[in-house]
């Protein structure tokens, strides 16, 4: 049987990003690349080998954003324009700045 590492493919594939060993996630927001990244990703795995700690990961993000939307006010100066292809994200980077919230 032929066996295909999709991980691995969407990693040196030229198609998808010719400078494969250079960190750069925004390569991913490239109207002609998100089909790739919709295919390709799999963050936790899939099937048999899908990831046993993915509901921990899951659920310490969770209360990771909990315990900060509790203890801080998030503000921005700027009115901030979004993008929704391929998905929703700021069109230009802006600042926050975190108010701690009294108790």
């Amino acid at each position: 049987p032929f066996i295909v590492a999709t991980g691995a493919m969407s990693v040196v594939d030229p198609a998808t990003c010719g400078d494969h060993e250079v960190f750069k996630p925004d390569r991913w927001l490239h109207p002609k690349l998100a089909k790739a990244l919709e295919v390709n990703q799999l963050p936790f795995g899939s099937g048999q080998h899908y990831c046993l700690g993915s509901n921990l990961a899951l659920v310490e993000l969770t209360v990771a954003i909990m315990i900060i939307a509790r203890q801080y006010q998030v503000n921005t100066d700027d009115k901030v324009d979004w993008v929704d292809f391929p998905l929703l994200r700021p069109a230009k980077p802006f600042g926050l700045k975190l108010q701690v919230l009294n108790s």
